[in-house]
């Protein structure tokens, strides 16, 4: 005797859904599409794939230069610190996890580019990814070649990448992410002002580091800011930082909230996709927010930091493999 599945009628998108859908974890989680998967826009691959290649390469240069150079050394031979053995393997240590972070982000951003309904979080998985690995990038790879040659403006504005990148970086690598996953929108409209404070925030203390004058990254370095605005009051150069910290903070905490707000507020399935996410934003946002906090960061506090980001990509795809998110 044959036997037949029931199916409902088909949704507006065309899909054909089960009665008998499959269940993970006691909750019952839609099929994936009976019919053909939508195209995905050939310009959207092609921006999504030169944005990996470029975040890889970063990756590549930061192994590079924390592997398999001096970099270290020379850098605080500059402060007149010696490294220990232990600060030289938290360094290596760092540069690894921090690598397999930008390139985990750029890797799921891109599988997940052009996606129905994964738009906007690819695209902030592909940003937070590629503007997380230009702080490093700009340090290490400006550092380096700026400690052969201080005179170069070229050098100084490898090296300026590292400062200017710092806040759109961490505003971006798990706040906004955590603030806009899954749908890609604010939790409502009134998050807007909020939010928007904190990002304006950011964004003016990001321009300040950009045309503050003097060494790049502060003292004790000796390339100039090739962009420096030697006529910007001295206030404004010192509250620079402190804007971006404070921005980057409240960023941290508004993410957090949104994500518990969409878990409490979401239907069974919303919260078995939430679920994993929530837990690797709630493991990675402390650390991640304290290792901006002078005092408070260095390779150590980083490194911490680093490992929580490696789940928060791991989490977007469990969502999106176990709980078909985006009808994955």
């Amino acid at each position: 005797m044959s036997t037949r599945r029931a199916y409902r009628q088909p949704t507006v998108t065309g899909a054909v859904e089960p009665i008998d859908a499959p269940t993970v974890d006691g909750v019952r989680v839609p099929p994936k599409q009976l019919t053909e998967a939508p195209h995905r826009p050939r310009w959207i691959v092609l921006v999504a794939a030169a944005v990996w290649l470029l975040t890889a390469a970063m990756g590549a240069a930061l192994v590079w230069v924390g592997l398999f150079t001096d970099f270290m050394e020379r850098t605080s031979a500059v402060t007149g610190y010696t490294p220990t053995p232990d600060d030289l393997i938290v360094f290596r240590a760092f540069i690894i996890a921090i690598v397999a972070v930008v390139v985990g982000y750029a890797s799921v951003g891109a599988l997940l580019a052009g996606r129905v309904g994964a738009g906007r979080i690819a695209a902030l998985l592909l940003a937070g990814g590629l503007l997380f690995g230009l702080v490093p990038f700009g340090y290490a790879i400006g550092g380096t070649l700026a400690l052969r040659d201080p005179d170069s403006a070229l050098f100084s504005a490898i090296l300026l990448l590292g400062p200017v990148s710092f806040g759109p970086a961490f505003a971006t690598v798990l706040p906004g992410l955590a603030i806009a996953f899954p749908d890609g929108h604010l939790p409502s409209p009134r998050w807007r002002w909020p939010v928007g404070i904190a990002v304006g925030v950011i964004a003016v203390g990001t321009f300040l580091n950009l045309i503050r004058p003097g060494p790049v990254g502060g003292p004790p370095g000796k390339s100039l800011n090739p962009l420096g605005v030697d006529a910007l009051p001295a206030a404004l150069t010192t509250v620079a930082y402190p804007a971006v910290i404070a921005g980057i903070l409240a960023m941290t905490a508004l993410g957090v909230v949104a994500v518990v707000v969409r878990y409490l507020h979401g239907n069974d399935i919303e919260r078995q996709q939430q679920r994993w996410f929530l837990g690797a934003v709630a493991i990675a946002a402390l650390p991640v927010a304290l290792s901006t906090v002078p005092g408070i960061s260095g390779p150590a506090a980083a490194l911490v930091a680093v490992l929580g980001l490696m789940l928060v990509p791991i989490a977007v795809g469990l969502a999106v493999a176990r709980y078909r998110l985006y009808e994955i």
